[in-house]
């Protein structure tokens, strides 16, 4: 099984430079260029965390006034 699906797996929430917001498996190192901004949480609480954190997520046709992709 993915750890990343693992319903029972213990996470913390991520985040990098650009503002990105992802769950990351506690056994694992935060990997460059992120940074932890949680603590332990179960996945569903750790998903409920990058729901309310991340309020711009690619894909939502937001951008900041003047913002670009590139």
């Amino acid at each position: 099984m993915n750890p990343f699906d693992d319903p029972e797996g213990r996470f913390i929430v991520v985040v990098n430079d650009r503002g990105e917001y992802s769950l990351w498996p506690t056994f694992a190192e935060v990997p460059d260029g992120w940074r932890a901004r949680s603590g332990e949480l179960s996945r569903a609480e750790a998903l409920t965390f990058v729901e309310r954190a991340w309020t711009d997520p690619p894909g939502s046709g937001r951008r900041p006034e003047g913002g670009d992709d590139d």
